[in-house]
């Protein structure tokens, strides 16, 4: 059956798919797998069609789940129906620890009771948008993974980062040679950000939030969940 949306419709059949794989797999062999490869599609393809200049119109044509969402991901994270599930921590990471993958050798975690869930989104979608994505068994090397890091550029180490964006913002007046001289020092600052943000949860922790989310994109009356 076509899609009647690939905001609800999409994220509703990719839990579908979740929950159909997860009871055949009686070893658990491919758990993960499966958890990351249905929860890339779901973060990714509606958080996109929602945005409004997306070129298929849908943040326009569903504007209530638009709504819907844009409400939540404004709240605090402690404040929402993610917190008490999802037991995720942060961590501030350099890059050199992160090629090392030392990531209980981080700085001092940060709870994320008080960052808005627009901050915690933004880290999975940008994680699985560019492959920044680490597993591992907390046990050693031959259990089962049990915990799962997602790794996003810390747009907060911005003192470089954003007086070069502003500046590219405010210049309508200039010349199109001096916005591209101010866009391209945003860009080089842009690469010199030292630390990452690193999301840690297990991997039940995970699902859970991942169901929490396709069922809020799945909530609006305009396409109901029966319907796709």
């Amino acid at each position: 059956m076509e899609y009647k949306n690939y905001i609800t419709c999409f994220a509703y059949r990719s839990k579908k798919v979740l929950e159909k794989f997860s009871a055949c797999d009686a070893t658990n062999e491919l758990n993960v797998t499966a958890l990351l490869s249905v929860a890339a599609s779901a973060f990714v393809i509606p958080f996109e069609r929602l945005k409004k200049d997306h070129p298929f119109g849908d943040g326009a044509a569903f504007s209530e789940i638009g709504t819907k969402v844009k409400g939540v991901l404004e709240i605090n994270f402690g404040d929402s129906d993610f917190f008490e599930s999802a037991k995720f921590k942060i961590k501030l990471l350099s890059k050199e620890q992160l090629l090392k993958k030392e990531f209980d050798n981080s700085f001092e975690d940060i709870y994320l009771k008080d960052k808005k869930v627009q901050f915690i989104i933004d880290i999975i979608r940008n994680a699985f948008a560019h492959g920044n994505i680490y597993s591992c068994s907390k046990l050693g090397p031959n259990h089962h993974i049990d915990t799962l890091y997602f790794v996003s550029k810390n747009n907060n180490d911005k003192d470089a980062f954003y007086s070069a964006l502003d500046e590219y913002k405010a210049s309508e007046a200039t010349s199109k040679t001096q916005k591209c001289k101010i866009y391209n020092a945003y860009i080089k600052n842009r690469q010199s950000i030292k630390t990452l943000n690193a999301v840690e949860c297990s991997v039940e922790d995970f699902r859970t939030f991942l169901y929490k989310w396709i069922d809020l994109l799945s909530s609006a009356s305009e396409t109901p969940k029966e319907n796709c």
